[in-house]
């Protein structure tokens, strides 16, 4: 499988997109190796464990990534990553969202449909 990271988070959760039109939410563990616009490869899909090694296709090395929330609609991705008590914000395509603003989730999934 391969997904498109279109948005991250100040503490290193991101929101991946597959072709066929679901999301991921994903964890990375320290330092920033997946940044928005990056394509990762691999098989997680959320069965018997939760950590997985994936390809970063944009840098070209293997990352390790939790999967936080597998499979799932825009709307649940967003909510996911927003309900996440230590995010303050969300970048998505050079805006961003800050999780505690009104009308977060409306807004973050309306700007990730139009990139």
């Amino acid at each position: 499988m391969t997904v498109q990271v279109v948005a991250t988070s100040d503490v290193g959760t991101l929101i991946a997109h597959e072709l066929e039109g679901k999301y991921f939410v994903l964890t990375m563990n320290g330092a920033r190796q997946v940044e928005f616009g990056d394509w990762l490869m691999g098989e997680f899909h959320g069965g018997d464990q939760l950590v997985y090694s994936v390809y970063n296709l944009t840098k070209k090395k293997a990352v390790k990534i939790c999967l936080e929330a597998w499979e799932c609609s825009l709307v649940e991705a967003v909510a996911a990553i927003l309900s996440l008590e230590q995010v303050r914000f969300v970048d998505a395509g050079g805006a961003r969202f800050m999780a505690d603003s009104e009308g977060v989730a409306n807004k973050l999934c309306n700007h990730i449909r139009h990139l």
